[in-house]
């Protein structure tokens, strides 16, 4: 039996380094993420990053076999030979155009767009991957990993400032320059260490020398809490005008705003006798498990991972203790899972849906179900269309569950009630 946990922020800053060589030597191409990270073009070189991306972006349209992109793929083999602002710009009004093939990421290929007319000087499309930035330091912020991206993201809008200057004094800013680098990053660090500063005054200010409640303790008020009415795991809909938004907001509405119930823990002398009659072997686990509930108010089950061969009855035990302990569940098989569909898929696709713990909870109506990952060990591992051990990652550490951002509701939902035990053959 092991335990799963969160990578710490020490692990993802060596990850991102580790990838970061992997660019800069030329065996990978940063994602657009990657970029508004602050990761290296490929090569460390705008201009070798955009040919390696157009010359896949043209692969990955001819190997579609696609009718009507002729004109997108001129672009793309233009880039590849020569990149310019230019034929950016007409690859980013062709992406437009295209937005509704489905084969063509346009998103995140016009993007990627942006980000290289930033790196060139086009303060306009700084302004925007500012923008992005930010959002993508919201999302940092929701899952509990810190304030940098905030401070890029204020950087990248100082740039667009100073880009806008500069441009009315006729200076002229080629690809061959790492410009934006230094003035990102120098803008960054003065924004965290004005914060930093700010943060000190108070803290001696305040009686104590603390400058008062801690993040967590701050929202503590406004996160779903429970209760003996229950907990309130959906208290908004996100953008509930946007597309689809009128839609999710009806599916939903029995459920904004609404306690939802919780399981009590039941007689445990009662729940170890049934289970040791049925799993006589198994009594190291039962007492494991059962262990973290004594005590408790409600049924809680620390992420539990069951090992063992084929056949052992690993299932069977997860299934039978969510009935013993009389709270809802549901299995779900991971064998052919390749992606990070569990996660959810924003709404403004055709295939949006909610993530897999948020429809459990729609599903059963209550806040802390018990689901069981089926034979874990066999979810595929590649990274093309993410993965499901990274969406547990921010589902498994429970201050981060208390505040999951889910993609289709578009606002964050507590689901840190909810039970995870997983089974595999082999590890």
């Amino acid at each position: 039996m092991a335990r799963a946990s969160r990578p710490s922020a020490e692990l993802q800053q060596l990850h991102f380094e580790r990838r970061s060589k992997q660019v800069i030597a030329g065996t990978r191409l940063p994602s657009e993420a990657d970029l508004l990270r602050g990761m290296p073009f490929y090569r460390d070189d705008v201009s070798e990053d955009i040919r390696e991306f157009s010359e896949r972006a043209a692969e990955h349209i001819r190997v579609s076999e696609a009718a009507g992109l002729d004109s997108l793929l001129s672009i793309l083999d233009s880039l590849a030979l020569a990149p310019g602002a230019e034929a950016l710009a007409l690859l980013e009004a062709e992406l437009r155009d295209h937005s509704d093939e489905a084969i063509l990421p346009t998103d995140t290929w016009r993007m990627r767009c942006r980000i290289y007319r930033a790196a060139s000087g086009d303060a306009d499309a700084a302004a925007i991957v500012a923008a992005e930035t930010a959002a993508l330091g919201l999302e940092d912020i929701r899952q509990g990993h810190g304030r940098d991206l905030v401070w890029r993201s204020l950087g990248w809008a100082v740039h667009s400032r100073r880009m806008e200057d500069w441009h009315g004094t006729g200076v002229s800013i080629s690809f061959a320059k790492n410009h934006y680098l230094q003035d990102v990053g120098a803008y960054a660090k003065e924004f965290s260490e004005a914060f930093d500063a700010t943060v000190e005054v108070q803290g001696e200010s305040a009686p104590g020398g603390r400058a008062g409640r801690t993040l967590d303790e701050a929202t503590d008020g406004s996160r779903s809490g429970s209760g003996e009415d229950g907990v309130v795991v959906f208290r908004t809909i996100g953008m509930a005008t946007a597309k689809g938004g009128a839609e999710v907001g009806k599916d939903y509405k029995h459920l904004i705003r609404k306690a939802l119930p919780l399981s009590p823990v039941p007689d445990l002398n009662l729940v170890r006798g049934i289970l040791l009659e049925e799993f006589p072997y198994a009594a190291s686990v039962i007492d494991t498990v059962l262990r973290d509930l004594d005590g408790r108010e409600n049924v809680h089950v620390r992420p539990t991972l069951l090992i063992g061969s084929p056949g052992a009855g690993k299932s069977h035990f997860a299934r039978r203790l969510a009935e013993v302990l009389k709270t809802p569940w549901q299995m779900i098989p991971c064998g052919g899972v390749s992606d990070s569909m569990h996660g959810g898929a924003t709404r403004k696709w055709a295939t949006g849906e909610p993530s897999l713990p948020v429809a459990v909870i729609r599903t059963h109506r209550h806040a802390g179900p018990l689901i069981i990952l089926d034979e874990i060990e066999k979810a595929g591992t590649g990274r093309h269309n993410g993965n499901l051990h990274d969406v547990l990652h921010g589902l498994l550490e429970r201050e981060t569950a208390a505040r999951w951002h889910d993609p289709y509701i578009d606002a964050p939902c507590d689901l840190s009630h909810i039970s995870w035990i997983m089974t595999a053959n082999t590890i």
